[in-house]
């Protein structure tokens, strides 16, 4: 049991409330149930609980109710005994705001490579230049999840309040019960009532992004947005997240929302620029230097080859895993033996272009298989002639082209020509061979 004296202190400096305290020095001074508190104060179990949780806010030790009791039972052992404990919290300073941290389902990054440039650009746009939203965008497998968790670590000591969320697995909501943003609510504010409207919750949120700095990630942003839809709309359930996204990126705070997508939401589209306070990353692959750690911690041999297969994957960090494996299990780690084959293993990379290709209209479908038949980038008035006897009206094609783009699937460059430089396009290269055979396969079948 921790002394009395020292809990008593810590409850001041930590300014609780007194029926904060007298449950704090019941539980983590005297080791005593729920129950033997609620009987000791004549109140219930549940009210102790929920004073329990704001002595945990306080502290700021967020997250589930699982493991928080031995998080602060760690902090306060440091306190009393520094060095004791290897505690997250050890550099509590109650003269500032508790930091708050919930990670979520965030991966662990203690084995990450690189990105050293792109971490850079991220933390001068969110420490520095105070932007207020932010897109981590590109293809399946390219580190967009790994990068926000290694910037969030980095710069998490700026911010009162670091929050991560994936919306991979957001269950149906409506704009009277959203699931994601009472979450966020519950963890912000937890004294607060929540309000019942969608929009009202919006407010209390933008309320606490102005009184405290936040730095919030949500990942998977994608999976809200319309499959098959060239406006790339946000799905029937999740139609007010625009909303939610546009106030972030407008109004004033001193916070910062960070959206990791394959897909650019239409808010970031429409208020994204270099000198403006909402941003966007495109990620590419890794540098050959990075990527070579990845083949090595596969334990392959012919190294005089790595950067031959390094530039055949373009770096993209889940392929060449998935590659390095394969070469280890089929080929016994021999990566000479591999690229005798002189052809990209397209039936192992399903996984990474079919959660694209799954989400494109037809149309995009068919101006994608277009492009990829050049061997070079091709532009829109030469697309335009290629569609011109299949009544596809041109603004459908601009929607389309834009969308392709949008979704880290086309790249754009301009041609030679001075002031009157004609933009081109052309896929991510990675792309080319196997959507020209998927695409060629789809179009003739239907």
């Amino acid at each position: 049991m921790l002394p009395r004296d020292f809990l008593v202190q810590i409850a001041s400096e930590y300014k609780l409330s007194p029926d904060q305290e007298a449950v704090f020095l019941r539980r983590l001074g005297e080791n005593k149930s729920y129950d033997e508190v609620a009987r000791e104060l004549n109140t219930s179990g549940s009210a102790c609980q929920k004073r329990m949780g704001q002595v945990y806010h306080k502290f700021g030790i967020g997250g589930g109710a699982k493991g928080k009791e031995s998080r602060l039972k760690a902090f306060l052992r440091n306190r009393l005994q520094p060095g004791t404990e290897d505690s997250e919290f050890r550099r509590a300073d109650p003269e500032r705001p508790a930091r708050l941290q919930d990670w979520g389902d965030a991966p662990d990054v203690s084995v990450f490579y690189g990105r050293t440039e792109e971490l850079k650009t991220l933390q001068q746009w969110i420490v520095k230049d105070r932007c207020r939203l932010v897109a981590v965008l590109g293809m399946v497998g390219i580190g967009k999840t790994a990068v926000s968790v290694k910037l969030g670590l980095q710069v998490r000591d700026d911010f009162e309040c670091v929050i991560w969320r994936s919306l991979r697995d957001l269950p149906g909501t409506d704009t009277r019960s959203d699931p994601l943003l009472e979450d966020l609510l519950k963890f912000l504010a937890p004294d607060v009532k929540l309000p019942a409207q969608f929009n009202a919750r919006v407010a209390l949120l933008m309320e606490c992004l102005k009184t405290r700095r936040c730095l919030l990630f949500l990942d998977d942003v994608q999976t809200i947005l319309q499959p098959g839809d060239p406006y790339m709309r946000y799905r029937q359930d999740y139609r007010d997240y625009g909303e939610l996204f546009r106030r972030v990126g407008e109004e004033n705070h001193q916070s910062c929302l960070v959206l990791l997508s394959r897909e650019k939401v239409r808010e970031i589209h429409i208020m994204e620029g270099p000198e403006l306070p909402v941003r966007a990353l495109i990620l590419a692959g890794l540098k050959t230097d990075e990527a070579r750690h990845i083949l090595d911690s596969k334990n392959l041999s012919g190294e005089q080859n790595w950067n031959e297969l390094i530039a055949m994957y373009e770096g993209n960090p889940l392929t060449l895993k998935v590659i390095g494996q394969t070469i280890q299990d089929v080929f016994d780690g021999r990566v000479t033996e591999f690229l005798k084959l002189q052809t990209l293993n397209l039936s192992l990379m399903g996984d990474i272009f079919e959660p694209h290709l799954n989400r494109l209209s037809d149309l995009e479908k068919q101006v994608l298989g277009q492009i990829s038949e050049e061997n070079r980038p091709i532009s829109f008035e030469e697309l335009r002639k290629k569609f011109s006897d299949n009544n596809v009206r041109n603004s459908d094609l601009i929607v389309a082209l834009n969308s392709l783009e949008r979704r880290s699937i086309l790249e754009k460059e301009s041609r030679e020509g001075g002031v009157d430089s004609t933009p081109a396009f052309k896929p991510i290269s990675l792309f080319k061979e196997y959507i020209t055979k998927k695409l060629t396969r789809l179009l003739k079948n239907n």
